[in-house]
């Protein structure tokens, strides 16, 4: 396994990283100092060789919508990676639409963060439209990102349908009370989800009221943050 991050890499290196070892499970880039082609190449090598990774930190490097896609493209044919960390970079909503189309086809990914990427309205839609359809995602961050109240209301259509994922993050998504109360009220029929983090919105007074009904008949939430959201105190 490859645990420590690296501060400096290029494609040639990390080609033969993963071509000499294809028994390596876990291969941590968090921080390092890559270009994109670094990406592309990790992406070209996951594609043909017979890799065993199964999780893959690429958080904070600062590649673009063109590094998601590469990635994406790995996501659409393996099916052994469980855990993509990519927060902190800028894929935007090219790169997060082209994450949405790999997950609606992987069958294996458990984990994905894309938070702090960039990621507006649009690209937010479309990952949530994924998770409609997606069966293996247990825990998604989508946090601080610019989902706003349309966004919202797709996540509360998708909490609605998804019967698999117990840990979702959508804190500092710019939601304001009405999309906080459509997704307070998905929490009524849905019976998986264990860890919301709700955080830096603004649910507020109405808003949180809906939700403690919510929460009256919900059977399944373990874990809730509220922190930050301008709920007056009563």
């Amino acid at each position: 396994q490859m645990q420590r991050p690296v501060e400096s890499l290029t494609s040639s290196v990390l080609a033969y990283i993963l071509g000499s070892n294809p028994r390596l499970e876990e291969l941590n880039l968090s921080g390092a100092d890559v270009e994109l082609n670094v990406i592309v190449a990790l992406s070209r090598t996951m594609l043909s060789c017979r890799t065993q990774l199964k999780h893959l930190d690429i958080s904070g490097i600062g590649f673009c919508p063109q590094g998601a896609m590469a990635i994406a493209r790995v996501l659409t044919v393996n099916n052994t990676m469980k855990y993509l960390n990519m927060q902190n970079n800028a894929i935007g909503d090219d790169g997060a639409i082209a994450m949405a189309n790999a997950l609606q086809v992987n069958s294996s990914l458990t984990y994905l963060n894309v938070a702090a990427n960039e990621i507006k309205v649009e690209g937010s839609l479309a990952l949530l439209q994924a998770l409609k359809v997606n069966r293996t995602l247990h825990c998604f961050d989508m946090s601080k990102n610019y989902a706003t109240d349309v966004g919202a209301y797709a996540i509360s259509d998708t909490l609605r349908s998804n019967k698999v994922l117990e840990s979702l993050c959508i804190g500092e998504l710019e939601i304001e009370e009405d999309g906080s109360k459509a997704i307070a009220c998905s929490l009524n029929t849905n019976n998986t989800l264990k860890e919301l983090r709700f955080d830096g919105n603004e649910i507020g007074n109405d808003a949180a009221k809906v939700l403690s009904e919510a929460l009256k008949t919900n059977t399944a939430l373990t874990w809730l943050d509220i922190d930050e959201n301008g709920i007056p105190l009563e």
